[in-house]
């Protein structure tokens, strides 16, 4: 039921430039396989194209890998800030002693119809990561 209304994306299939990435394999994630993001320097974007089918007010959610190699992040839609749905600027991924994979919900909000560019940004990466990698599982829209 919380998944009603919604259109999934696999991440891999709607990044945009492939440069800094990697898929790599697990049964943790959708369809076996996880986008990896090695971003070097805090600020290094990462986007994606979210085709949207009709206007109207949606959720956009991201499930992520929260592992010990990853950091913080921020989103951006459309090139501006996209809160998370309980107002917070940004996610911390990271976890030092295991892997998961959890849903990380935006702000609810008006979309036209058409492509929308969802961007995620390296805010930090945690003490002891040298480089960090965020991992990307699948993308969905739900109609609010």
């Amino acid at each position: 039921k919380g998944a009603a209304n919604s259109v999934f994306f696999a991440a891999e299939d709607v990044l945009t430039r492939t440069e800094a990435t990697r898929l790599d394999e697990g049964r943790l994630w959708a369809g076996g396989r996880l986008l990896v993001w090695t971003p070097k320097q805090k600020g290094d974007r990462v986007e994606f194209k979210i085709p949207i089918e009709s206007a109207g007010k949606k959720q956009i959610n991201v499930a992520m890998a929260m592992t010990p190699q990853s950091g913080e992040v921020s989103f951006l839609l459309d090139g501006k800030p996209l809160p998370l749905g309980n107002r917070s600027e940004s996610a911390d991924l990271y976890r030092p002693y295991r892997t998961l994979l959890r849903r990380v919900a935006l702000m609810p909000g008006e979309l036209s119809e058409g492509d929308h560019t969802l961007t995620i940004e390296l805010r930090d990466k945690s003490d002891g990561v040298s480089n960090a990698e965020i991992g990307i599982d699948f993308i969905w829209v739900q109609n609010r």
